[in-house]
C-alpha cells in the first residue's frame, strides 16, 4: 500500500515535520490577507509567475504563492465566508493530522505545493498567448477540495451542517462538492487552472486508491450478505434449485411441489 510505503520515511524524515499545519498555512493567509488589504504589499508580487522568477529573479514567488488567500474581501460577508473557509480548513486539517499524523499530512501538502511548481514551470515550454500563472483563488479550492474528499473518505458518517441549519453526511457533501469541481474544471479559463485541478484529484487518488478499494470490497461484501439474510430469512418463498426468492426476484412466480411428502418451492423459471 501507498500510505504504507511513505509511513516507513516517517522515522528518518519526521524532524522535517511541522505539527498543525493547517493553522501555519491559514495563518500565513490571514497575515498575507492584512498585508495585501493595507497596500503594504501587492497581491500580483505574491502570485507564482514562472517567467518572472526565471527572468527577474524573484525566488520568493516560489513560496508565497500557496499563501495567498483566495479572495481579498473588505469587511463584511465576504471577510465571513473567508472566515468561515480557513475554519472548516483548520477543523478538518487537525482530524487528518490525528488519523494520519503530522508527517502523512505533511506529505499530502508537499505533493500539492510541489505537484503546482514543476507543473507551472513546465507549461512554460508550450506557447501560449496567456501569462503562465498560478490563479489562488483555483489553488486554495483544489487544495481544500482534497483535503475535505480525504475527511470524507476517512470518516464518511461523519454530520455537518449545510448553511449551520440542515444537518448531513460528510460522504454527501463529498458528492455534491465532487459535482461542482468537475462543472468548475470544465469551465476553467487557463490550461494552468485545469491542470491544477486535475494535479490535485491525482494526489487525492494516489494517496486513497487503497481505501478507496477496501472500501468498495466491504461495501460489496456487506450487500451481499444482506441480500443473503434477506432472501433466507425474510423470503415467503425460496426457489429449492436456483435459491431465488419473492424479495430478491419479485418478479418471479413461485410454485410448490409435493415431493417425497414434503412441500418444495419452485420459481416459474426452474419449473420449466
Amino acid at each position: 500500500m501507498f500510505i504504507e510505503k511513505l509511513k516507513r520515511l516517517e522515522a528518518k524524515y519526521k524532524d522535517w515535520t511541522i505539527e498543525n499545519i493547517g493553522f501555519y498555512i491559514v495563518g500565513l493567509q490571514a497575515v498575507f490577507y492584512l498585508l495585501i488589504l493595507s497596500g503594504l504589499i501587492s497581491l500580483e508580487s505574491l502570485l507564482l509567475i514562472p517567467a518572472k522568477v526565471i527572468g527577474e529573479g524573484q525566488v520568493w514567488r516560489l513560496f508565497t504563492f500557496g499563501f495567498i488567500p483566495p479572495a481579498i474581501p473588505d469587511l463584511g460577508m465576504g471577510l465571513l465566508y473567508l472566515i468561515i473557509n480557513w475554519y472548516v480548513f483548520i477543523i478538518i486539517s487537525q482530524y487528518l493530522e490525528a488519523y494520519w499524523g503530522c508527517f502523512l499530512l505533511n506529505l499530502y501538502c508537499l505533493f500539492v505545493f510541489a505537484s503546482t511548481l514543476i507543473a507551472a514551470f513546465l507549461l512554460l515550454w508550450i506557447p501560449s498567448e496567456f501569462l503562465v500563472f498560478v490563479n489562488p483563488q483555483v489553488f486554495f479550492y483544489s487544495f481544500f477540495f482534497i483535503i475535505f474528499l480525504a475527511f470524507a473518505v476517512i470518516n464518511p458518517e461523519y454530520e455537518m451542517l449545510l448553511f449551520f441549519v440542515l444537518p448531513l453526511k460528510i460522504k454527501y457533501l463529498a458528492l455534491i462538492s465532487s459535482v461542482f469541481y468537475v462543472l468548475s474544471f470544465l469551465g476553467a479559463v487557463t490550461l494552468m487552472d485545469k491542470i491544477l485541478m486535475l494535479i490535485c484529484v491525482i494526489i487525492f487518488i494516489v494517496f486513497f486508491y487503497d481505501t478507496i478499494k477496501l472500501y468498495l470490497k466491504q461495501k460489496k461484501r456487506t450487500d451481499a450478505r444482506r441480500k443473503q439474510s434477506e432472501s433466507t430469512n425474510d423470503a415467503m418463498h425460496l426457489c429449492a434449485q436456483c435459491g431465488k426468492s419473492d424479495l430478491s426476484n419479485p418478479e418471479l412466480e413461485f410454485r410448490y411441489r409435493n415431493e417425497n411428502g414434503k412441500a418444495v418451492c419452485y420459481c416459474n423459471l426452474c419449473r420449466n
